[in-house]
């Protein structure tokens, strides 16, 4: 089951994509894509989690495609919302 949510986002879009390409090398990550769109899968938790985004002004649209199953939609969009700022 995925997720979708759109979150609004304060900054400069630039500096939102240099922290998440920051964040990604951190972890057994992909990210295939700009600042202004793309896909990702991320390998954490034991499970893997994959998904695209997609930038229109100051609002994120994601798409979370595949998730673990015991992590709801609203962990990942507060967890999200908390770093897009």
């Amino acid at each position: 089951m995925g997720c979708k949510f759109r979150i609004n986002h304060s900054g400069n879009i630039d500096n939102l994509y240099q922290l998440a390409m920051n964040e990604i090398k951190q972890y057994d990550a992909q990210f295939s894509g700009s600042k202004s769109g793309g896909s990702f899968t991320i390998n954490t938790l034991g499970s893997r989690f994959e998904g695209n985004f997609q930038v229109t002004g100051n609002v994120v649209e994601w798409q979370i495609d595949k998730k673990p199953f015991f992590v709801p939609c609203s962990v990942i969009e507060n967890f999200l919302k908390n770093h897009i700022k």
